[in-house]
């Protein structure tokens, strides 16, 4: 049998073009197991299972995560959001399962697809904010849109919990890199006002008032929940008119950028280093809390505190 001679690799060399990371895409073709056997000029494996395909490509649109979006497939249609890949997914799934596929072996493919737990490496500057212990063994890096909903989510959903049983508790140091998404028009005012905020130390007090109120970030309302933390209006008028940390938050965008998240919210938790370098784990989106946990648990485990 010539290589490429299956359904599936002529799908993936045909379809499958720039939209997943090269590596994976060589994974998914070198490891086609048919193809695989037949070249080794062994016999094919018994018939596998029919799969329940519709099942299956709707666990997919409500669990792969978008890059630009970091929502899933559904959620990102229904909030009108761009998810250049999904489509692509869902007819990847659906050519593994008629080409007979079980159904774990093609949820393993696309969990790797959705980057979930990949390795990143970045330099945070040592003027970030951050919520704890500068010392805690784990630090958890949060890159996040201010007008984002499913950084709201998160905010409202996970982060309490997390505050609790790991920065407070002197376990984690958590900070905050702003990455405002082009298309969100507030989000890049509203991650300067974070900043102007900080100069009379409420960046985080800040950071909770927008979030809350994150249907009115306009510069008048900014002003507003300023006033409402006791910060001097004039000043923090005259901070965010004149884009002071306009700079600052696109090196904050660089800072994304190098560490290769795209969409929010996403999450790096990494050993904690004093020269700010950071190589950790990666995790894309509003996922439940428990799986924060047990990324923090395995790092803790590896720099052994429990």
């Amino acid at each position: 049998m010539k290589r490429g001679g299956s359904g599936v690799n002529d799908y993936l060399r045909k379809r499958v073009s720039g939209a997943f990371p090269v590596v994976l895409i060589m994974t998914l073709l070198l490891s086609i197991p048919a193809c695989a056997r037949l070249e080794k000029g062994e016999a094919p494996a018994k018939k596998k299972p029919v799969v329940n395909k519709d099942k299956l490509l709707e666990e997919v649109r409500k669990t792969y995560v978008c890059p630009e979006s970091n929502a899933p497939i559904a959620e990102s249609k229904d909030e009108g959001l761009p998810c250049s890949t999904g489509e692509k997914a869902l007819e990847l799934v659906a050519v593994m399962a008629d080409a007979g596929w079980e159904e774990e072996k093609i949820r393993a493919y696309v969990t790797e697809v959705f980057v979930q737990g990949r390795d990143t490496s970045f330099v945070v500057p040592g003027d970030r904010q951050f919520r704890g212990n500068k010392d805690a063994p784990v630090a958890m890096v949060e890159f996040t849109d201010m007008q984002c909903p499913f950084c709201k989510r998160y905010f409202q959903q996970t982060f309490p919990a997390l505050m609790k049983d790991y920065v407070e508790t002197g376990k984690l140091k958590y900070v905050q890199i702003n990455l405002p998404l082009p298309f969100h028009q507030q989000a890049q005012k509203a991650a300067e006002a974070l900043y102007c905020a900080n100069e009379a130390g409420r960046f985080w007090e800040m950071r909770e008032k927008e979030f809350i109120n994150q249907d009115n970030l306009s510069p008048e309302a900014l002003q507003k929940y300023a006033s409402e933390l006791g910060i001097k209006p004039e000043a923090f008028k005259q901070c965010l008119d004149s884009g002071r940390y306009a700079s600052k938050v696109q090196e904050d965008l660089s800072i994304a950028n190098r560490a290769g998240v795209r969409g929010t919210p996403g999450f790096i938790v990494a050993r904690t280093r004093g020269d700010g370098k950071v190589r950790g784990t990666y995790i894309s989106g509003a996922v439940p809390t428990e799986n924060f946990v047990a990324v923090i648990e395995e790092t803790l485990k590896k720099v052994g505190k429990k």
